[in-house]
């Protein structure tokens, strides 16, 4: 091969290394991300601050219910959340608060128990316990954390008569002994607003789902999209645990001082 002849064989595979590929040739040509349907979900329907009064219901295995007030506050910081839920009602346990500061992929959360005039901070391994009697652990109280999971569409599936993408959620290896109680868990996103309309929760193993949230009546408020009320089942205890928001308050002024450890039994 002459001179010339090799220069020109080079530059045509050049070319072909350097073109960008076509559909055909991608991939994941055409197949919706499903992190970023995840980011739109959890990101993209948050206020600068909000204050919900929200009433807890908890019911076990049929026994008579047990009602209490809660405030619901969070403080948006970036990417990164601070929220801080405080029991009102009943006088009993009044003043017995969770907050939940978020530093990236991971978050400290810590929790005031009036009755000992302390604060405790969460350890890792103790997510996985339940918050205050109910349903929802400490874990279940967090934002979701992007990094720690992967994710993946199962498909498309109508539920309610809503269009939504059924995603699939696995903790990333170095994750998933310690800062989950979950081998996976699979969400239900509505397509028309990025809604989470539902969420499973498996077992260790990926085989059982022990329990189901469901986030019921939408609305907007200052045109982000919220739900009033939640309902979180334990599958194994039958027990269910139901959050009615009955009055929600965006862009108040909180300010981080209200978020801090220190100011937990000041409230």
């Amino acid at each position: 091969m002459n001179r010339s002849a090799a220069l020109l064989t080079l530059l045509a595979l050049l070319a072909l290394l350097t073109a960008p590929a076509s559909a055909q040739d991608t991939p994941d040509a055409g197949k919706p991300d499903a992190r970023e349907i995840v980011r739109k979900a959890t990101q993209g329907h948050r206020s600068k601050d909000e204050k919900a009064k929200t009433e807890v219901v908890i019911v076990a295995d049929g026994r008579k219910s047990k009602k209490r007030v809660a405030d619901f506050l969070t403080l948006s910081e970036g990417e990164n959340d601070r929220l801080l839920i405080r029991f009102v009602e009943p006088a009993t346990i009044r003043g017995l608060s969770l907050l939940t500061v978020e530093r990236g992929e991971r978050e400290d959360q810590h929790i005031y128990v009036p009755a000992l005039r302390k604060v405790k901070r969460i350890a890792s391994n103790g997510k996985g316990n339940r918050f205050a009697g109910t349903d929802f652990t400490y874990e279940d109280l967090r934002g979701e954390s992007l990094g720690r999971n992967d994710y993946s569409v199962l498909g498309s599936e109508t539920l309610d008569g809503k269009d939504c993408w059924k995603i699939e959620a696995t903790p990333k290896a170095g994750w998933a002994s310690d800062e989950t109680a979950y081998g996976k868990r699979q969400f239900w996103i509505r397509k028309d607003h990025h809604l989470i309309v539902r969420v499973d929760y498996f077992d260790k193993k990926k085989t059982k789902a022990i329990k189901s949230r469901t986030n019921m009546d939408y609305h907007q408020i200052k045109g982000k999209w919220r739900f009033r009320l939640a309902l979180m089942k334990d599958l194994l205890r039958k027990s269910k645990t139901a959050l009615r928001v009955v009055d929600r308050q965006m862009d108040v002024g909180l300010t981080k001082g209200s978020f801090t450890p220190a100011a937990l039994g000041k409230q």
